[in-house]
């Protein structure tokens, strides 16, 4: 068995990563729900204060959203006392392979055992094959996304689409769109170029340079960029 994960924010163009489920997938949901205060600079010092997570829902201190599935990685760790259990698993620490799997420097398009790999190389399993082109279709089209945000922002289409006049002119929707049409929705930077009528795919950096700034300073539009994140992600 097998599934998608997708890295994280602004680590470059998006990435499917298909993981042997079985053996991986509690060791991998606990890498991530531990990323906020693994990482080099941590964003708080106790999971449970981490808003921008599913672990709250995964310890049952908030109400768990209808489309966030957890039965499996509760059965992987016995039925009774499932919240705690968790809780337990994920403050113990990460593993030392998952942890190695992501300090590569180029991380590998599969995770999983040695069988599972050259399996996957051969093409013997094609219906994980099939499971990973059918996640893949799955994310949101660039439309989708540009209408998700206008909708968010109060803000026509059009404005998104098309870029102000004027040097160092200022347009969030425009930006969190470009982004989240990168980062979500995996969309090649030449396909994003054509549909926001960039002369250059450098003009994405860009973006994505100023729009980090803008977050950094301003808590709503980093309120705003979670959200549509979130509602986007398949």
């Amino acid at each position: 068995m097998g599934f998608i994960w997708r890295l994280p924010l602004f680590s470059g163009r998006y990435k499917a990563i298909l993981v042997e489920a079985e053996p991986y997938l509690l060791q991998l949901s606990r890498y991530i729900h531990r990323d906020p205060i693994d990482t080099k600079r941590p964003f708080v010092t106790q999971l449970t204060t981490y808003p921008w997570s599913s672990y709250r829902a995964y310890i049952n201190q908030v109400r768990c959203p209808p489309w966030l599935k957890r039965d499996h990685c509760y059965g992987m760790l016995g039925t009774s006392r499932r919240y705690q259990r968790y809780r337990q698993y994920v403050e113990a620490g990460v593993d030392k392979e998952i942890e190695a799997f992501y300090s590569q420097k180029h991380s590998k398009p599969l995770l999983g055992s040695e069988a599972f790999i050259e399996a996957q190389r051969a093409g013997v399993n094609m219906a994980q094959q099939q499971a990973l082109m059918k996640a893949l279709e799955r994310l949101p089209s660039i439309v989708a996304i540009v209408n998700a945000v206008a909708k968010e922002m109060d803000v026509t289409t059009s404005s998104i689409f098309h870029s102000e006049r004027g040097r160092g002119s200022k347009n969030t929707a425009r930006w969190l769109a470009i982004c989240l049409s990168r980062e979500v929705g995996g969309h090649a930077l030449s396909d994003i170029a054509a549909a926001f009528h960039i002369n250059h795919i450098s003009g994405i950096n860009q973006v994505v340079r100023r729009l980090k700034a803008e977050m950094k300073t301003d808590r709503g539009v980093n309120r705003v960029f979670n959200i549509l994140y979130l509602y986007l992600t398949p």
